[in-house]
């Protein structure tokens, strides 16, 4: 997330401004029509795709690629993959006005500040505690986030063809990404016995989010709780891959939560400065004019290549690289920086071996902000377009843009796990699902340079290069933490 000034604001002064606070060379284009994919796409004839276990000889030159082998979600309106999928292939937005039983009584806030939200489909105060060997006065004090990351990581687990019980005493990592802390807000101080200070802690501390998953399981690897705002749950992701390729695991977690109980007082305030007035993500529109919160929980369980290639694993797609890096100085704490955005998203193509031209789509951060929006176009057309010294070749297909803010919301802590699973469900399908809310492009985004198209129809997704189809997944957190994560097609499908 970056701080953004509202759309009323953005004049000469101000762009000026930005352009000495954020980056020194960069100019605001003029103006120019948006470029629009029409191809419309039949619906998918399968829900679910069974991929074959990759041989030692698809394997060759992937060198430390990460194999995603195991995944399961929830999202707003959306309690698996497939049905995730139906939705991004349907073009819905779930942003919905919370229901009544997700407030907490606070009657002077509820109504002021009820602007849609992305709100999960599963109701989130069921949880089967007795299974996860919890006492009913323990799972009391556990914030839902908690409940919802153990029940997720068993879904992923079991999804990768793995018994979770078989994990006990394994060097297994968990790292889990998220912010919020509502429920701690919330929760009231009835008793003060040593117990109950000790479930109420460790039921909401953002480190417990990651030791209560490997505590129930029996995990001995790393087990860290990220918190890097809305970066948290991609550099979760990042550091799985490298506890995966320091070989200080064999078998990573890698998750991400975000859950909204209404408006506290506290998180009420984004409500002028950041949040949109109407609950629309409106990404790359003219109208943007800030976020809608959603939720999200995300668990991927993450392999080495070669160790996937030895157990017959299915691979759902490979994590050839990541990078994250720090806006650093600057104005402010939370100014976007548009020279850290391109560096991160060059040193994860260099550490991916990727040429940009081979990367045909990009899952942009995207808030819909009217600032944010154009300084992350500019990074992008600044690594993947046609004037790019990072490029070995000119590039000759357009590069695909969207993000799925527009569908969901933004799930802040979670975000960059949203786009990841969308990445690897539009890989499975070779489609790329439209991108909402877009009416008229903000005039300071400039399509035809890179060139880049923002789908505005579900549009096939062919493979562009010897690498099969190939993404890069952004997120950008409030506190100028940066991270890109190349993602490529599964082993076992045809490239070109």
């Amino acid at each position: 997330m970056a701080v953004d000034l509202p759309k009323h604001l953005l004049n000469d002064e101000i762009v000026q401004k930005f352009k000495e606070l954020c980056f020194e060379d960069f100019e605001m284009p003029v103006p120019i029509p948006i470029s629009l994919s029409e191809e419309i796409l039949p619906p998918s004839t399968t829900s679910r795709t069974s991929y074959p276990a990759p041989s030692p000889n698809e394997a060759e030159d992937l060198g430390d690629a990460i194999s995603i082998i195991g995944l399961s979600c929830r999202f707003p309106g959306a309690n698996n993959e497939d049905e995730f999928w139906e939705l991004l292939f349907e073009g819905r937005d779930e942003t919905r006005h919370l229901p009544p039983e997700r407030f907490f009584t606070k009657p002077d806030l509820e109504n002021e500040h009820d602007t849609p939200v992305g709100y999960m489909k599963c109701p989130i105060e069921d949880f089967d505690a007795k299974f996860f060997e919890i006492s009913p006065r323990e799972a009391e004090y556990m914030d839902p986030q908690q409940r919802l990351l153990l029940e997720v990581s068993w879904e992923a687990l079991e999804h990768a063809g793995i018994n979770p019980q078989r994990l006990n005493g394994t060097s297994t990592a968990v790292f889990v990404g998220l912010w919020a802390q509502e429920y701690a807000m919330h929760i009231t101080n009835e008793s003060r016995n040593g117990r109950d200070f000790q479930h109420k802690y460790l039921g909401n501390a953002l480190c417990a989010s990651a030791a209560r998953i490997s505590h129930c399981l029996g995990l001995r690897g790393p087990s860290v709780a990220m918190e890097a705002g809305c970066a948290s749950a991609l550099e979760g992701v990042h550091y799985a891959c490298e506890a995966l390729k320091s070989r200080e695991t064999d078998l990573a977690l890698a998750c991400g939560v975000n859950i909204a109980l209404g408006f506290s007082g506290e998180l009420s305030a984004l409500d002028s400065f950041l949040l949109s007035n109407d609950g629309k993500c409106k990404t790359f529109d003219e109208s943007a004019n800030g976020f809608a919160r959603g939720e999200a929980c995300v668990a991927l369980v993450l392999k080495r290549m070669s160790d996937a290639v030895r157990d017959g694993d299915r691979v759902l797609g490979l994590i050839r690289g990541s990078a994250l890096n720090n806006d650093g100085a600057g104005s402010t704490l939370g100014t976007p920086n548009a020279v850290a955005q391109e560096i991160v998203l060059r040193t994860a193509l260099k550490v991916a071996g990727i040429d940009p031209n081979d990367v045909s789509y990009v899952e942009a951060h995207g808030t819909g902000t009217p600032i944010g929006d154009p300084i992350e176009f500019h990074a992008l057309n600044q690594v993947f377009g046609a004037a790019s010294t990072d490029c070995e070749r000119r590039r000759t297909e357009p590069l695909y843009v969207g993000s799925v803010k527009t569908n969901i919301g933004h799930t802040e802590g979670s975000s960059g796990m949203a786009g990841l699973v969308k990445v690897l469900l539009s890989m499975r399908h070779r489609t790329i699902p439209r991108h909402l809310h877009l009416n008229t492009l903000n005039p300071y985004i400039k399509l035809d340079e890179i060139p880049a198209i923002i789908p505005q129809a579900n549009t096939e997704w062919k493979p562009t290069s010897r690498h099969g189809l190939v993404a890069g997944v952004s997120s950008f957190g409030l506190s100028g933490t940066n991270v890109h994560v190349i993602v490529q097609e599964q082993i076992g499908r045809a490239h070109v």
